[in-house]
């Protein structure tokens, strides 16, 4: 409002000084035209900011995550569980685990994931075929093969708020016997 009118009073000390110069809003008018032009500018640099804000919510996953390990419900436990996901290219992410177990083992990781719903190789897992698929902005469903059998299955459901998203994980470990766990993440 203070724009506005310090722009009002600008226009009126121009039209003392200008002959036929007017501030009063018509179509004709300087200041319209004016001030239409600072409006389409500003909806242009609001509109390709709301763009970006669009395209950096789209991938929820991108961050640190920690593991809750005392709301989380695991098949094998572990001490800690550190996960840091960043995009390297459109629907590809680079997806870096860092685990201790509960016998204190130390574990790194480190996959390329691909989203968008065909298998691809997936190196250094005991599952090397997975394939990735978003079903929903707060929704991706994983899936890892050996053989062409299921080893897993995950269900990566993303909370509103973007702070914390849950892994339910149902799947065969190496002795052959099903499993299901729950792992809850909250972003660092």
């Amino acid at each position: 409002m203070r724009i506005l009118l310090s722009d009002r009073l600008y226009c009126c000390e121009i039209e003392k000084r200008i002959p036929g110069f007017s501030s009063v809003p018509n179509r004709d008018s300087n200041f319209v035209r004016w001030k239409g032009n600072h409006v389409r500018k500003a909806l242009a640099i609001a509109a390709v900011l709301s763009f970006g804000m669009v395209l950096g919510a789209a991938d929820p996953i991108v961050g640190t995550w920690k593991l809750n390990v005392e709301k989380s419900q695991l098949h094998n436990p572990v001490r800690s569980y550190l996960m840091k996901i960043e995009e390297t290219a459109p629907n590809t992410y680079r997806c870096v685990f860092d685990v201790v177990n509960a016998q204190g083992e130390k574990r790194h990781q480190e996959i390329i994931r691909i989203s968008d719903g065909m298998e691809h190789p997936v190196e250094g897992v005991n599952a090397p075929v997975g394939v990735t698929e978003v079903v929903s902005p707060s929704l991706k469903k994983v899936v890892r093969k050996r053989n062409g059998k299921l080893v897993f299955e995950l269900d990566v459901q993303f909370s509103d708020n973007g702070k914390t998203h849950t892994v339910t994980t149902t799947g065969t470990d190496v002795s052959g016997k099903s499993y299901k766990e729950l792992h809850v993440f909250e972003r660092q």
